[in-house]
């Protein structure tokens, strides 16, 4: 029961900050939206410069108390806003010139259709001219035969690589550390 009354406080207390800031909140949402108009005007196409017309309707904002100040002087008489006329004054409207100009620029360019001027007599003779299956094929022949090389280069190159690993192997020094401690012993031993 000790536990638990801080704990209900603490709780009370995090969401009584939390309401006040939710308040806070929409005041603030309230002032933001009473500066924005409800609908812009209609843009001309070559719009003048206009004078824009601003009304100064003010009102005094009272400073908020804290919630503290409430809890401890709560008779202190809340102060009434005070309205404020202020005659309207006329802002001129700020008109968008472009400093750089696009530069036009002319060309000469005309497409045409292309017509080859070299044509050949007879295209069937043409055709026959081209690449027959005979020459097709021995263009394949010599593609297989370069790929059958390059294998034999390969498998050749692997065999050396394993030969080469077999005469490490062969000369690799394998140590035995227990033949090695008994050669030590046989060799160390005391002359009688």
């Amino acid at each position: 029961m000790e536990t638990f009354i801080p704990v209900v406080l603490a709780i009370a207390f995090f969401i009584f900050q939390a309401y006040l800031g939710v308040k806070k909140e929409q005041e603030k949402a309230a002032k933001r939206n009473l500066g924005k108009p409800g609908s812009p005007p209609p843009v001309a196409s070559h719009p003048e410069p206009a004078k824009k017309v601003v009304s100064q309707k003010r009102e005094a904002i009272p400073r908020k108390r804290d919630w503290l100040e409430e809890l401890l002087d709560p008779q202190m008489p809340q102060q009434q806003p005070v309205i404020v006329d202020k005659p309207p004054v006329e802002v001129p409207k700020e008109r968008y010139e472009q400093a750089y100009v696009e530069p036009q620029y002319e060309t000469f360019y005309k497409r045409e259709k292309y017509v080859p001027t070299e044509r050949p007599a007879s295209l069937l003779e043409e055709y026959k001219r081209l690449s027959t299956y005979d020459e097709d094929g021995e263009i394949k022949r010599a593609k297989k035969i370069r790929a059958d090389r390059r294998t034999e280069t390969k498998r050749l190159e692997t065999m050396a690589l394993e030969v080469h690993d077999l005469e490490r192997e062969r000369n690799a020094v394998h140590f035995n550390l227990e033949e090695a401690i008994v050669i030590k012993a046989i060799l160390e031993r005391p002359y009688s």
